[in-house]
């Protein structure tokens, strides 16, 4: 019997996302859990509070969630970005889990040697894996579009716990993958800059691409992980959060095998 608690993910946009498939596999169908397509966060948000117990949250509203909250777990007052917010009896609490799924997808690829990551993007996820590849023992070098943004980011005392970090402007694209042991790659598209790095490049390089619905670095060359794999990750470790039941994890890895 279907239950009447209700889950949902908000974002622009959602369509064609896995997290309703991933969600049904880890508890068998049990919860209704739905695409909420609003392209304006505060009708989303208004939506959740109306008629969801929880939800997650996906580009470009893990900042904007994580301001609207009541409560913030230790992980979002640090990144500052917000992939999941529950109702409890105080108000709604938002987690990032995303920077769990990050710490998760890379631990069996990395080998011990590495030193150096580059975070393309410092959105929401941009934010997350910094600060898991900070937590990995890794020094940092941010790419971004907007320059401003990736300084002020890397002048974030708190998100990196004394870590070097280091940023880059996004037309040095190629020259940062070639000095990067790790390259989590978050924007949700291809840009031109990535014309300019070649195979050679990427050759040997571990690499992180939060896209799966449609990855352009799948064939790059490098050792590829999937971001199916930090979608899984994420998810096994929030949705206990929505129902205090522990989701079954071979069903959620079968869901991202097919």
């Amino acid at each position: 019997m279907l239950s009447s608690t209700r889950f949902g993910i908000i974002g622009a946009p959602v369509k064609g996302s896995m997290s309703p498939r991933l969600f049904r596999a880890a508890y068998g169908g049990k919860y209704a859990y739905d695409l909420i397509e609003e392209d304006d966060f505060d009708k989303a948000w208004a939506r959740f509070l109306a008629g969801y117990d929880g939800i997650n949250i996906t580009a470009p509203f893990k900042a904007l969630a994580a301001a609207a909250a009541d409560i913030r777990s230790d992980e979002v007052g640090r990144i500052g970005a917000a992939n999941l917010a529950v109702k409890t009896p105080d108000g709604v609490k938002a987690y990032n889990t995303d920077y769990a799924g990050v710490l998760r997808a890379l631990r069996p690829a990395l080998k011990g040697g590495e030193k150096q990551a580059l975070v393309v993007g410092c959105g929401g996820a941009g934010r997350a894996a910094a600060a898991a590849a900070a937590d990995s023992g890794l020094n940092v070098t941010l790419v971004n579009r907007t320059m401003e943004k990736a300084l002020a980011m890397a002048a974030e005392k708190a998100l990196w716990k004394g870590v070097e970090t280091d940023v880059m402007p996004l037309e040095r694209l190629a020259e940062a993958v070639r000095k990067a042991d790790v390259i989590i790659y978050t924007i949700p598209f291809g840009i031109h800059e990535l014309e300019k790095v070649s195979r050679e490049d990427w050759k040997g390089r571990i690499l992180l691409e939060a896209n799966y619905k449609t990855p352009v670095l799948r064939d790059c060359g490098a050792e590829y992980i999937s971001g199916r794999s930090w979608l899984l990750h994420q998810a096994d470790a929030g949705y206990s959060l929505f129902t205090g039941e522990s989701p079954d994890f071979s069903a959620m890895l079968a869901e991202t095998e097919k």
